[in-house]
């Protein structure tokens, strides 16, 4: 049965018809030539009977009396010129002439089937083997009931050898049979015509119905065909036409809608009614730190590990509807990420229904909002705390009305520093509402070059005081930038500022300068305490301090870092922080070219 079904419409439409037609053409042939063996075995048998009758009618008055030599001799003759053999025999079965046979030597004939036939019905026919001439042979044989003149009965039979009526016959079979295979040629020759005529276009169609349903929908096929399968075709084509353009929607459709989703911030995650995922964007992927390729098709459980998003999914399978929300925090290197997760139900199917899982981030929400806080907080205390020793100083001053000139002076001087503190507090501010504003005034070309060996120089006196060696790698060839003198001044100011502040005796500080075609790179690197891998993210926020205490007694405002972060940007240039604790850091900057 297999191998039926893998040969082809065409074969099997002609297998078919060849067993129908070799099946006709076998059954007609044996009809045919029974038929002629029968039509000429009866038509010898007639002409044997009338050569019978005409014998009978010539001696019809007997021949006794007549010479015996004298109708051997006739017989004889008669026989050759018919082809018949004839046969004269007596009342008694005694044969007195006969065309092929010596009379003579011949036995008795009256106990032959034909001639004992003859007796009874005046006529007899029998076909046997003659044992006379030895072969087989066709008899015919007329009883002749003479006259008294010519002294009794006898018989005559004719006979002819059933040889010749089977060499005949063979000969009308082998013309039939060859007529009959020509036909048949010719019938299998048209069926074949006929077979590929009605198969091709069929198997034509299953190549192209397979290209279909592979993807190729461009596949038409030829309309010249005529009737049922040329309208077949025609639906074909409809069919594939519309297939193609229902195809292209749906692509189109889904590039959209893929599009979307993965322009959105927010994660999107589809599940099939196998808790299998269909859909994963790169914000999803990002946020669950798994790939979004390679998640398709899995199972939900398995690529998502979070419990707590596993129990919001369980509540709308539980619930059976409805909108599930959750926040959650998926751990991260550093610091935990929150996220929303908003779950629904969606019909993937006729009777089938998944869920759709929606994941925003508000980690920056919440990073931005402990960051205001800090603000406020940190402002209040840098702020509160030159405030209340001034105050305490003032207040002090004013109780003690006989205190002396030299506690005075060194009070008033403590007021002084003070005020010097808050002014400095209250210019960075200023600065950073400036930058944060987007105010670029002062833009023009400088030679990056000269800043940077400036504030080298500035600072050397204090590197030494310190004992720090302070370098700098800055080539020849000028370095030129587009921006602002006074704040890429302060840039390298503060830049440089820390590295010797926050370092130890004996260390280092190398300013390095490098530049390609379009950009230019500024390192600061130190050897100091480092920076531990919590505090990097949060160094640039305004008075976020990794070592709180060294910082106020260094006398620190903690807006430098963050002041430097937005002179970076407001230069359209980029800033990063490497460094390893207890081992140093390096601060790179990098600045388009003017």
């Amino acid at each position: 049965m297999s191998l039926l079904r893998n040969i082809s419409l065409l074969w099997r439409l002609y297998a078919g018809f060849v067993v129908v037609t070799l099946l006709f053409a076998l059954v007609l042939s044996i009809q045919i030539g029974n038929q002629i063996e029968k039509n000429n075995l009866s038509d010898i048998e007639e002409s044997l009977r009338v050569r019978g009758e005409l014998m009978a009618k010539h001696y019809e008055d007997g021949f006794y009396g007549l010479p015996h030599a004298e109708l051997q001799r006739n017989i004889v003759q008669l026989g050759e010129k018919t082809g018949t053999r004839i046969t004269l025999i007596e009342g008694d079965g005694t044969v007195i002439a006969d065309s092929h046979k010596n009379p003579a030597v011949m036995d008795n004939h009256i106990d032959r089937p034909e001639i004992q036939q003859s007796i009874t019905d005046s006529a007899g026919r029998a076909a046997r083997f003659s044992d006379t001439i030895e072969e087989n042979m066709l008899y015919f044989a007329r009883h002749l009931s003479g006259s008294a003149d010519t002294g009794g009965a006898g018989f005559v039979r004719v006979s002819v050898p059933t040889d010749d009526i089977d060499n005949k016959v063979a000969v009308f079979q082998q013309q039939v049979y060859i007529g009959v295979s020509i036909s048949l040629l010719i019938s299998l020759l048209l069926g074949f015509y006929i077979s590929k005529r009605f198969s091709s276009p069929i198997e034509e169609m299953t190549v192209r119905a397979d290209a279909i349903a592979k993807g190729d929908y461009s596949q038409r096929i030829k309309t010249e065909y005529r009737g049922e399968i040329g309208k077949l075709a025609r639906a074909f084509d409809h069919m594939a036409g519309s297939a193609e353009k229902r195809f292209q929607q749906l692509i189109s459709d889904r590039n959209k809608l893929a599009t979307i989703l993965s322009g959105m911030v927010e994660g999107v995650i589809a599940i099939d009614h196998d808790d299998n995922i269909i859909h994963m964007n790169e914000a999803a992927a990002r946020m669950l730190a798994v790939s979004s390729t390679l998640s398709i098709g899995k199972s939900f459980w398995q690529v998502v590990t979070n419990p707590e998003i596993h129990s919001v999914l369980d509540g709308i399978a539980s619930d059976k509807g409805g909108v599930k929300h959750k926040q959650i925090n998926i751990p991260g290197r550093i610091n935990d990420a929150v996220v929303d997760v908003y779950a629904a139900s969606i019909d993937v199917a006729r009777q089938d229904k998944g869920a759709v899982l929606v994941l925003h981030d508000v980690s920056e929400l919440y990073r931005l909002e402990r960051v205001r806080r800090d603000f406020v907080v940190n402002a209040s205390h840098e702020l509160k705390t030159p405030i209340t020793a001034i105050r305490g100083v003032i207040e002090t001053i004013i109780d003690d009305e006989e205190m002396e000139a030299e506690v005075q002076r060194e009070f008033l001087s403590r007021i002084q520093s003070q005020t010097e503190r808050l002014s400095s507090i209250v210019t960075d501010l200023m600065a950073l509402s400036r930058l944060e504003s987007g105010e670029r005034e002062n833009q023009q070309r400088l030679t990056l070059n000269a800043i940077i060996a400036q504030s080298v120089k500035a600072f050397q006196a204090v590197a030494v005081d310190q004992k720090i060696d302070l370098r700098a790698d800055i080539p020849e060839q000028h370095v030129r930038i587009l921006g602002d003198p006074q704040s890429i001044g302060q840039l390298f100011d503060n830049l440089i500022d820390n590295a010797i502040k926050y370092n130890q005796p004996g260390g280092c500080v190398c300013v390095k300068l490098t530049c390609d075609d379009t950009q230019t790179e500024i390192s600061i690197e130190d050897n100091g305490k480092g920076i531990r891998e919590q505090d990097i993210t949060r160094i640039f926020e305004r008075f976020y301090r990794v070592d709180k205490g060294r910082s106020r007694e260094l006398g620190g405002t903690g807006l430098g870092l963050a002041i430097v972060k937005h002179i970076v940007e407001s230069h359209e240039g980029t800033i990063a922080v490497q460094s390893e604790y207890g081992s140093g850091t390096t601060f790179t900057i990098v600045l388009p070219l003017a």
